[in-house]
């Protein structure tokens, strides 16, 4: 058994969960674990990986603020319940919400609407957190001026720093930080989707990156995580946010999405995809 098995074993012991089966899900942070006990519904159990630092696993070093906001969100229907936590040891307790599914044109609307009751909730998570980068202006600062600290160093570190300068100034152009601020997910990716085929409902999952940022942030999430095509996307997002601005929000996220996987160290085959994608959005952002 392995040592975050165990942990996850021991900790739903002491909650009186006994005789369990444990069955680990895919999860790229945390170690997600569903849980199978006799005459019980299945449940699931999200276990931090403390060997991660702050910005790749916030569960395992602001707990208190993941889980605040997992409630926030719960109670407006947009997540599971949550059944238990510690947030000593960076452990949360879940409803089951279904399986992973991607969205596509035939429930895209559903999302939608999801994110509208988000973007619309009043909600503030600033006090929870330091209000922090709203638009992806300061992680382009950073690559601009600092490069060598930014995690993506290797051959292409000079083109992507211009490439950063160019979203930025744009960015700058276009009045991006004067742009409201919203709670946002941030993390749409289509392992954060659930859908729940006997309950007919869908569920999103991970809030650990979410915080107050531009509702453009969310489109771009779910657009560049989906491998969407900037015209897919352009059926995905409200009407007043124009195709110029979605193609830069989804560059900066798709610019992000690959530092993340160069600092977590990711497959080799996965770095190339998130690079391809991001060629893909730096092009388009160009276009407009």
């Amino acid at each position: 058994m392995s040592p975050e098995t165990q942990r996850a074993t021991d900790w739903l012991k002491q909650q009186g969960v006994y005789p369990l089966n444990l069955q680990r899900l895919s999860g790229h942070t945390n170690h997600v674990f569903l849980v199978q006990q006799p005459g019980a519904a299945d449940t699931v159990l999200r276990v931090a990986n403390h060997k991660l630092d702050d910005s790749l696993c916030p569960l395992a070093h602001q707990a208190v603020r993941v889980v605040d906001i997992h409630r926030d969100v719960a109670v407006l229907g947009l997540a599971p319940e949550l059944l238990g936590h510690d947030t000593e040891q960076g452990i949360m307790w879940l409803a089951y919400a279904g399986q992973p599914y991607a969205v596509d044109a035939t429930n895209m609307r559903a999302i939608r609407r999801m994110l509208d009751r988000l973007h619309n909730s009043g909600l503030y998570w600033g006090e929870r957190e330091q209000v922090g980068d709203g638009t992806g202006m300061a992680f382009l600062k950073q690559l601009i001026n600092t490069p060598e600290e930014s995690g993506v160093f290797s051959a292409e570190a000079e083109p992507l720093s211009q490439q950063a300068l160019q979203l930025y100034e744009t960015g700058l152009r276009r009045g991006y930080a004067d742009y409201p601020l919203v709670p946002v997910h941030s993390d749409l990716n289509p392992g954060n989707c659930l859908y729940n085929a006997e309950r007919g409902r869908w569920s999103l999952v991970d809030w650990d990156f979410a915080g107050m940022r531009v509702a453009e942030w969310d489109y771009a999430s779910l657009i560049v995580e989906h491998d969407w095509t900037l015209e897919q996307g352009r059926a995905f997002v409200p009407r007043h946010i124009n195709t110029a601005d979605l193609a830069w929000f989804c560059a900066v996220f798709a610019l992000l999405s690959y530092d993340w996987h160069q600092q977590r160290g990711s497959a080799e085959n996965i770095r190339l995809e998130k690079q391809r994608v991001l060629q893909y959005w730096l092009d388009e952002a160009q276009k407009q």
